[in-house]
C-alpha cells in the first residue's frame, strides 16, 4: 500500500502526538500526581523513544 506525502505527514504527527502523550504521562506518573505503577511508568517511557522513531521512519519512506 502506497501512501502520498500529506498522508504520510498525517501518520508521523499522529505518532509524534502520542509520543508527546506518552511522555506527559509518564511525567506526571513520576511526579506522585497518579497512582500508576511502576510497570505503567516503565512501558510510557519505553513508547516514547519508540513512537518518536517509528515517526521518523515514516517520514522518510518514499
Amino acid at each position: 500500500m502506497k501512501f502520498n506525502k500529506e498522508q504520510r505527514e498525517g501518520v508521523a504527527r499522529s505518532l509524534d502526538t502520542l509520543a508527546t502523550s506518552c511522555l506527559i504521562g509518564a511525567t506526571i506518573g513520576v511526579t506522585g500526581h497518579s497512582e500508576i505503577t511502576w510497570f505503567e511508568l516503565s512501558l510510557l517511557f519505553f513508547a516514547t523513544p519508540l513512537l518518536y522513531s517509528f515517526s521518523f521512519l515514516v517520514r522518510g519512506l518514499k
